[in-house]
């Protein structure tokens, strides 16, 4: 059990309402839709040797098509939306490898120093 389950049974059981639900936002219907949407087209992003790729023009550009948008205006405007929604997602993936990184840096056994 995770997030939004854990604090809901943390309720139940105290009676007490978790900050985090005191504080939860409110999801629109568009952003739930925009959500879904970079959820779907980031599958289809490459990978190299350090990580993920930002998710291809085209790949957006064909997803929106596919979803009834026509005008290049509209396309542009998804397009922005799903790079946008990119950039936070890459930026949290760089932050969290560096993280994992630096703990694994910390958690390795140090070499002993050669003494002449």
């Amino acid at each position: 059990m995770r997030g939004r389950d854990a604090l809901l049974l943390s309720y139940r059981k105290t009676g007490t309402v978790p900050p985090a639900l005191q504080n939860e936002p409110e999801v629109t219907e568009l952003l739930r839709f925009y959500f879904e949407s970079f959820a779907f087209v980031s599958r289809f992003r490459t990978y190299g040797m350090s990580g993920p790729n930002p998710i291809d023009f085209s790949t957006i550009r064909d997803y929106a098509r596919s979803i009834g948008y026509t005008t290049s205006g509209d396309i542009l405007f998804f397009a922005e939306v799903m790079s946008a929604c990119d950039q936070v997602y890459l930026e949290d993936y760089q932050r969290r490898s560096k993280a994992e990184s630096d703990k694994k840096k910390k958690a390795a056994p140090k070499k002993p120093s050669a003494r002449k």
